[in-house]
């Protein structure tokens, strides 16, 4: 499904939502200072399944404004802390959208997964869309080809093929983001889109940076 050199945007939102919902707030794993870290365990248990089974490399993690009303504050914040000290690439910015921030990750990765169907308009030749189903976790992936062979629509027309699919008025990315939000949140991260790169392990960033050594540096960071 992703290619061994793919970059992989990740909207977050749904896997906070998952755990939640799954947990149903009992506090089953708790640290050694009273925090409640059920939540956190899901979430990182549901990320590793996700990269096993889209055989993700690459990833940039990210959380907007609308993990606060799916999740608590507490957790969020556990979740970014977390992943930071992992050495995944994390986007959070909780005046953002999601939305806005996978669109401004766009022109740097080929692929993000994501729930919201809003963002099957950015489908391009070089970029798709992978769809977590809500009740199996089965991936339905979304390319300018299975676009055209499943809707007889171009990829430019799908705003107004989700409007007419979701039986109500048609909504914009421009609606549901802001690009200048978005693009100043990993910028005051510190972060450019040559720069991210994540490894889900330490041995595979080792081993990138031993290959990159002898060969230069890969397409990515050329992006």
């Amino acid at each position: 499904m992703v290619a061994p050199g793919d970059v992989v945007v990740i909207d977050l939102t749904f896997l906070l939502e998952s755990a939640e919902k799954s947990f149903r707030g009992a506090p089953l794993i708790v640290g050694p200072q009273g925090e409640d870290n059920t939540v956190l365990y899901g979430v990182i248990r549901d990320l590793l399944k996700l990269r096993n089974s889209a055989g993700i490399g690459h990833a940039i993690t990210v959380i907007g404004k609308e993990a606060n009303t799916v999740s608590s504050e507490g957790n969020v914040r556990s979740l970014v802390h977390f992943l930071r000290r992992f050495g995944a690439a994390v986007v959070y910015e909780p005046t953002a959208t999601a939305a806005a921030l996978c669109k401004s990750l766009a022109s740097v990765a080929r692929w993000v997964v994501t729930r919201n169907r809003a963002l099957l308009q950015l489908t391009s030749d070089d970029f798709g869309i992978i769809l977590p189903d809500a009740i199996d976790g089965q991936l339905e992936v979304v390319t300018v080809e299975s676009l055209r062979a499943g809707s007889d629509i171009r990829p430019d027309s799908s705003t107004e093929f989700l409007g007419l699919d979701r039986g109500r008025k048609k909504s914009t990315l421009h609606e549901a983001t802001g690009d200048s939000a978005s693009r100043s949140a990993w910028k005051s991260q510190g972060a450019s889109p040559g720069r991210f790169s994540c490894f889900f392990t330490s041995h595979e960033a080792a081993a990138r940076s031993q290959r990159e050594s002898a060969i230069g540096p890969s397409r990515w960071h050329d992006a």
